[in-house]
């Protein structure tokens, strides 16, 4: 059955509305800010976020991640009700990840990351620096994998260029690069 979204009367919520008014067990005040690309397998992700939660002993039960596409209202960035706009992305990233102040960067790869590609993922980075968030990174598993075995430099980061980093909406593009 479709949702209707309390803000607006407009059919349609978030993931994590919907879970919550299913089982509100299962939601919680987000004390993780999860920076991610939208192309990752969600199997891949999922285990990448367990590795981080074992890894920094935290309880999977009652870590709560804040992550874009299960928190955001995806019908109100892509079909806004009529007469409204659609949310300012900089504003709803930036109010989230300064109240939750701490943030895991999931990336795809040390070598040529699609993670350094996404203009978004960049300005999460960037926010975060600027406002002294706690940012750690964990790879996805085949990344991490291949990071255990070759044990890389810093090097390997050299070849990022966030200015060449992109968005879907030439608008977030050139709004976030404004702020970079």
């Amino acid at each position: 059955a479709t949702m209707t979204d309390p803000t607006d009367g407009i059919q349609g919520v978030s993931l994590c509305q919907a879970i919550e008014a299913a089982n509100p067990d299962y939601v919680g005040d987000a004390n993780l800010f999860v920076s991610w690309v939208w192309r990752y397998k969600i199997d891949e992700f999922v285990e990448a976020l367990f590795s981080y939660c074992t890894e920094h002993q935290l309880n999977p039960a009652n870590t709560f991640v804040w992550v874009c596409f299960f928190c955001n209202n995806q019908r109100k960035w892509l079909r806004p009700a009529p007469g409204s706009t659609r949310p300012d992305g900089v504003e709803v990233f930036g109010q989230n990840l300064l109240k939750i102040k701490r943030m895991v960067c999931v990336v795809d790869d040390f070598r040529n990351a699609i993670y350094f590609e996404r203009v978004w993922t960049v300005y999460e980075v960037f926010l975060a620096l600027l406002k002294a968030v706690e940012i750690t990174v964990t790879l996805l598993p085949a990344a991490r994998q291949r990071f255990c075995a070759e044990k890389p430099d810093r090097s390997c980061l050299s070849t990022i260029d966030v200015m060449k980093a992109r968005a879907t909406e030439e608008r977030d593009e050139t709004t976030i690069k404004a702020e970079l």
